[in-house]
């Protein structure tokens, strides 16, 4: 319509959804459709904000950890200074969004976005580690924590930080695309 925005409107807008000073990095994601994939746990970047040295002095993922690992409030916490438990500043974090697009229109379900889990804590990538390498997790996960976000009108788009959680493609895929931005 006349109202919508511009494509560059439009651009601006989700990348704004990032944080201050994001990558600037997007990518298009398909998959593999129509059959059931083993997950890749993992984290784009494990960094959380605009500054490039916050990787962790070393680290690694614990396999089976269920002390690294909790159940997922599908209700984001929210505080009015905007900081989280540990005292990390939220405003100045970085945040993937995702903008799901599914196979058929009026799709409501899962399929469409990655499944996550989060954190206990903060996990950040290994001092030295590639900011274009994925962290990977080598373990499996408790069926429980597995979160299957659920795509529908008014919830085409997923936000969160890497440092918070693992994400894998989902157990079956169920879109055309799903675009990320960092």
């Amino acid at each position: 319509g006349d109202e919508a925005p511009t494509g560059d409107e439009f651009m601006m807008k989700i990348g704004s959804l990032c944080g201050l000073n994001p990558s600037n990095h997007w990518i298009d994601i398909i998959g593999v459709k129509d059959r059931v994939v083993s997950h890749s746990w993992h984290q784009d970047t494990g960094r959380s904000s605009f500054f490039f040295d916050d990787a962790a002095p070393s680290s690694t993922l614990a396999h089976n950890d269920e002390e690294m690992i909790k159940g997922v409030n599908q209700k984001e916490n929210e505080s009015d200074n905007n900081d989280n438990d540990d005292g990390c500043n939220l405003d100045k974090s970085r945040y993937t969004v995702m903008l799901g697009f599914p196979i058929e229109d009026q799709y409501t379900g899962t399929g469409v976005f990655s499944h996550a889990l989060k954190l206990t804590d903060e996990h950040l990538a290994p001092v030295g580690h590639n900011e274009n390498e994925p962290v990977l997790f080598e373990g499996t996960i408790d069926e429980r924590y597995i979160v299957r976000p659920s795509f529908s009108f008014g919830r085409e788009i997923l936000r969160y930080r890497d440092v918070d959680t693992l994400h894998s493609a989902p157990d079956v895929v169920y879109r055309k695309s799903v675009m990320r931005f960092m």
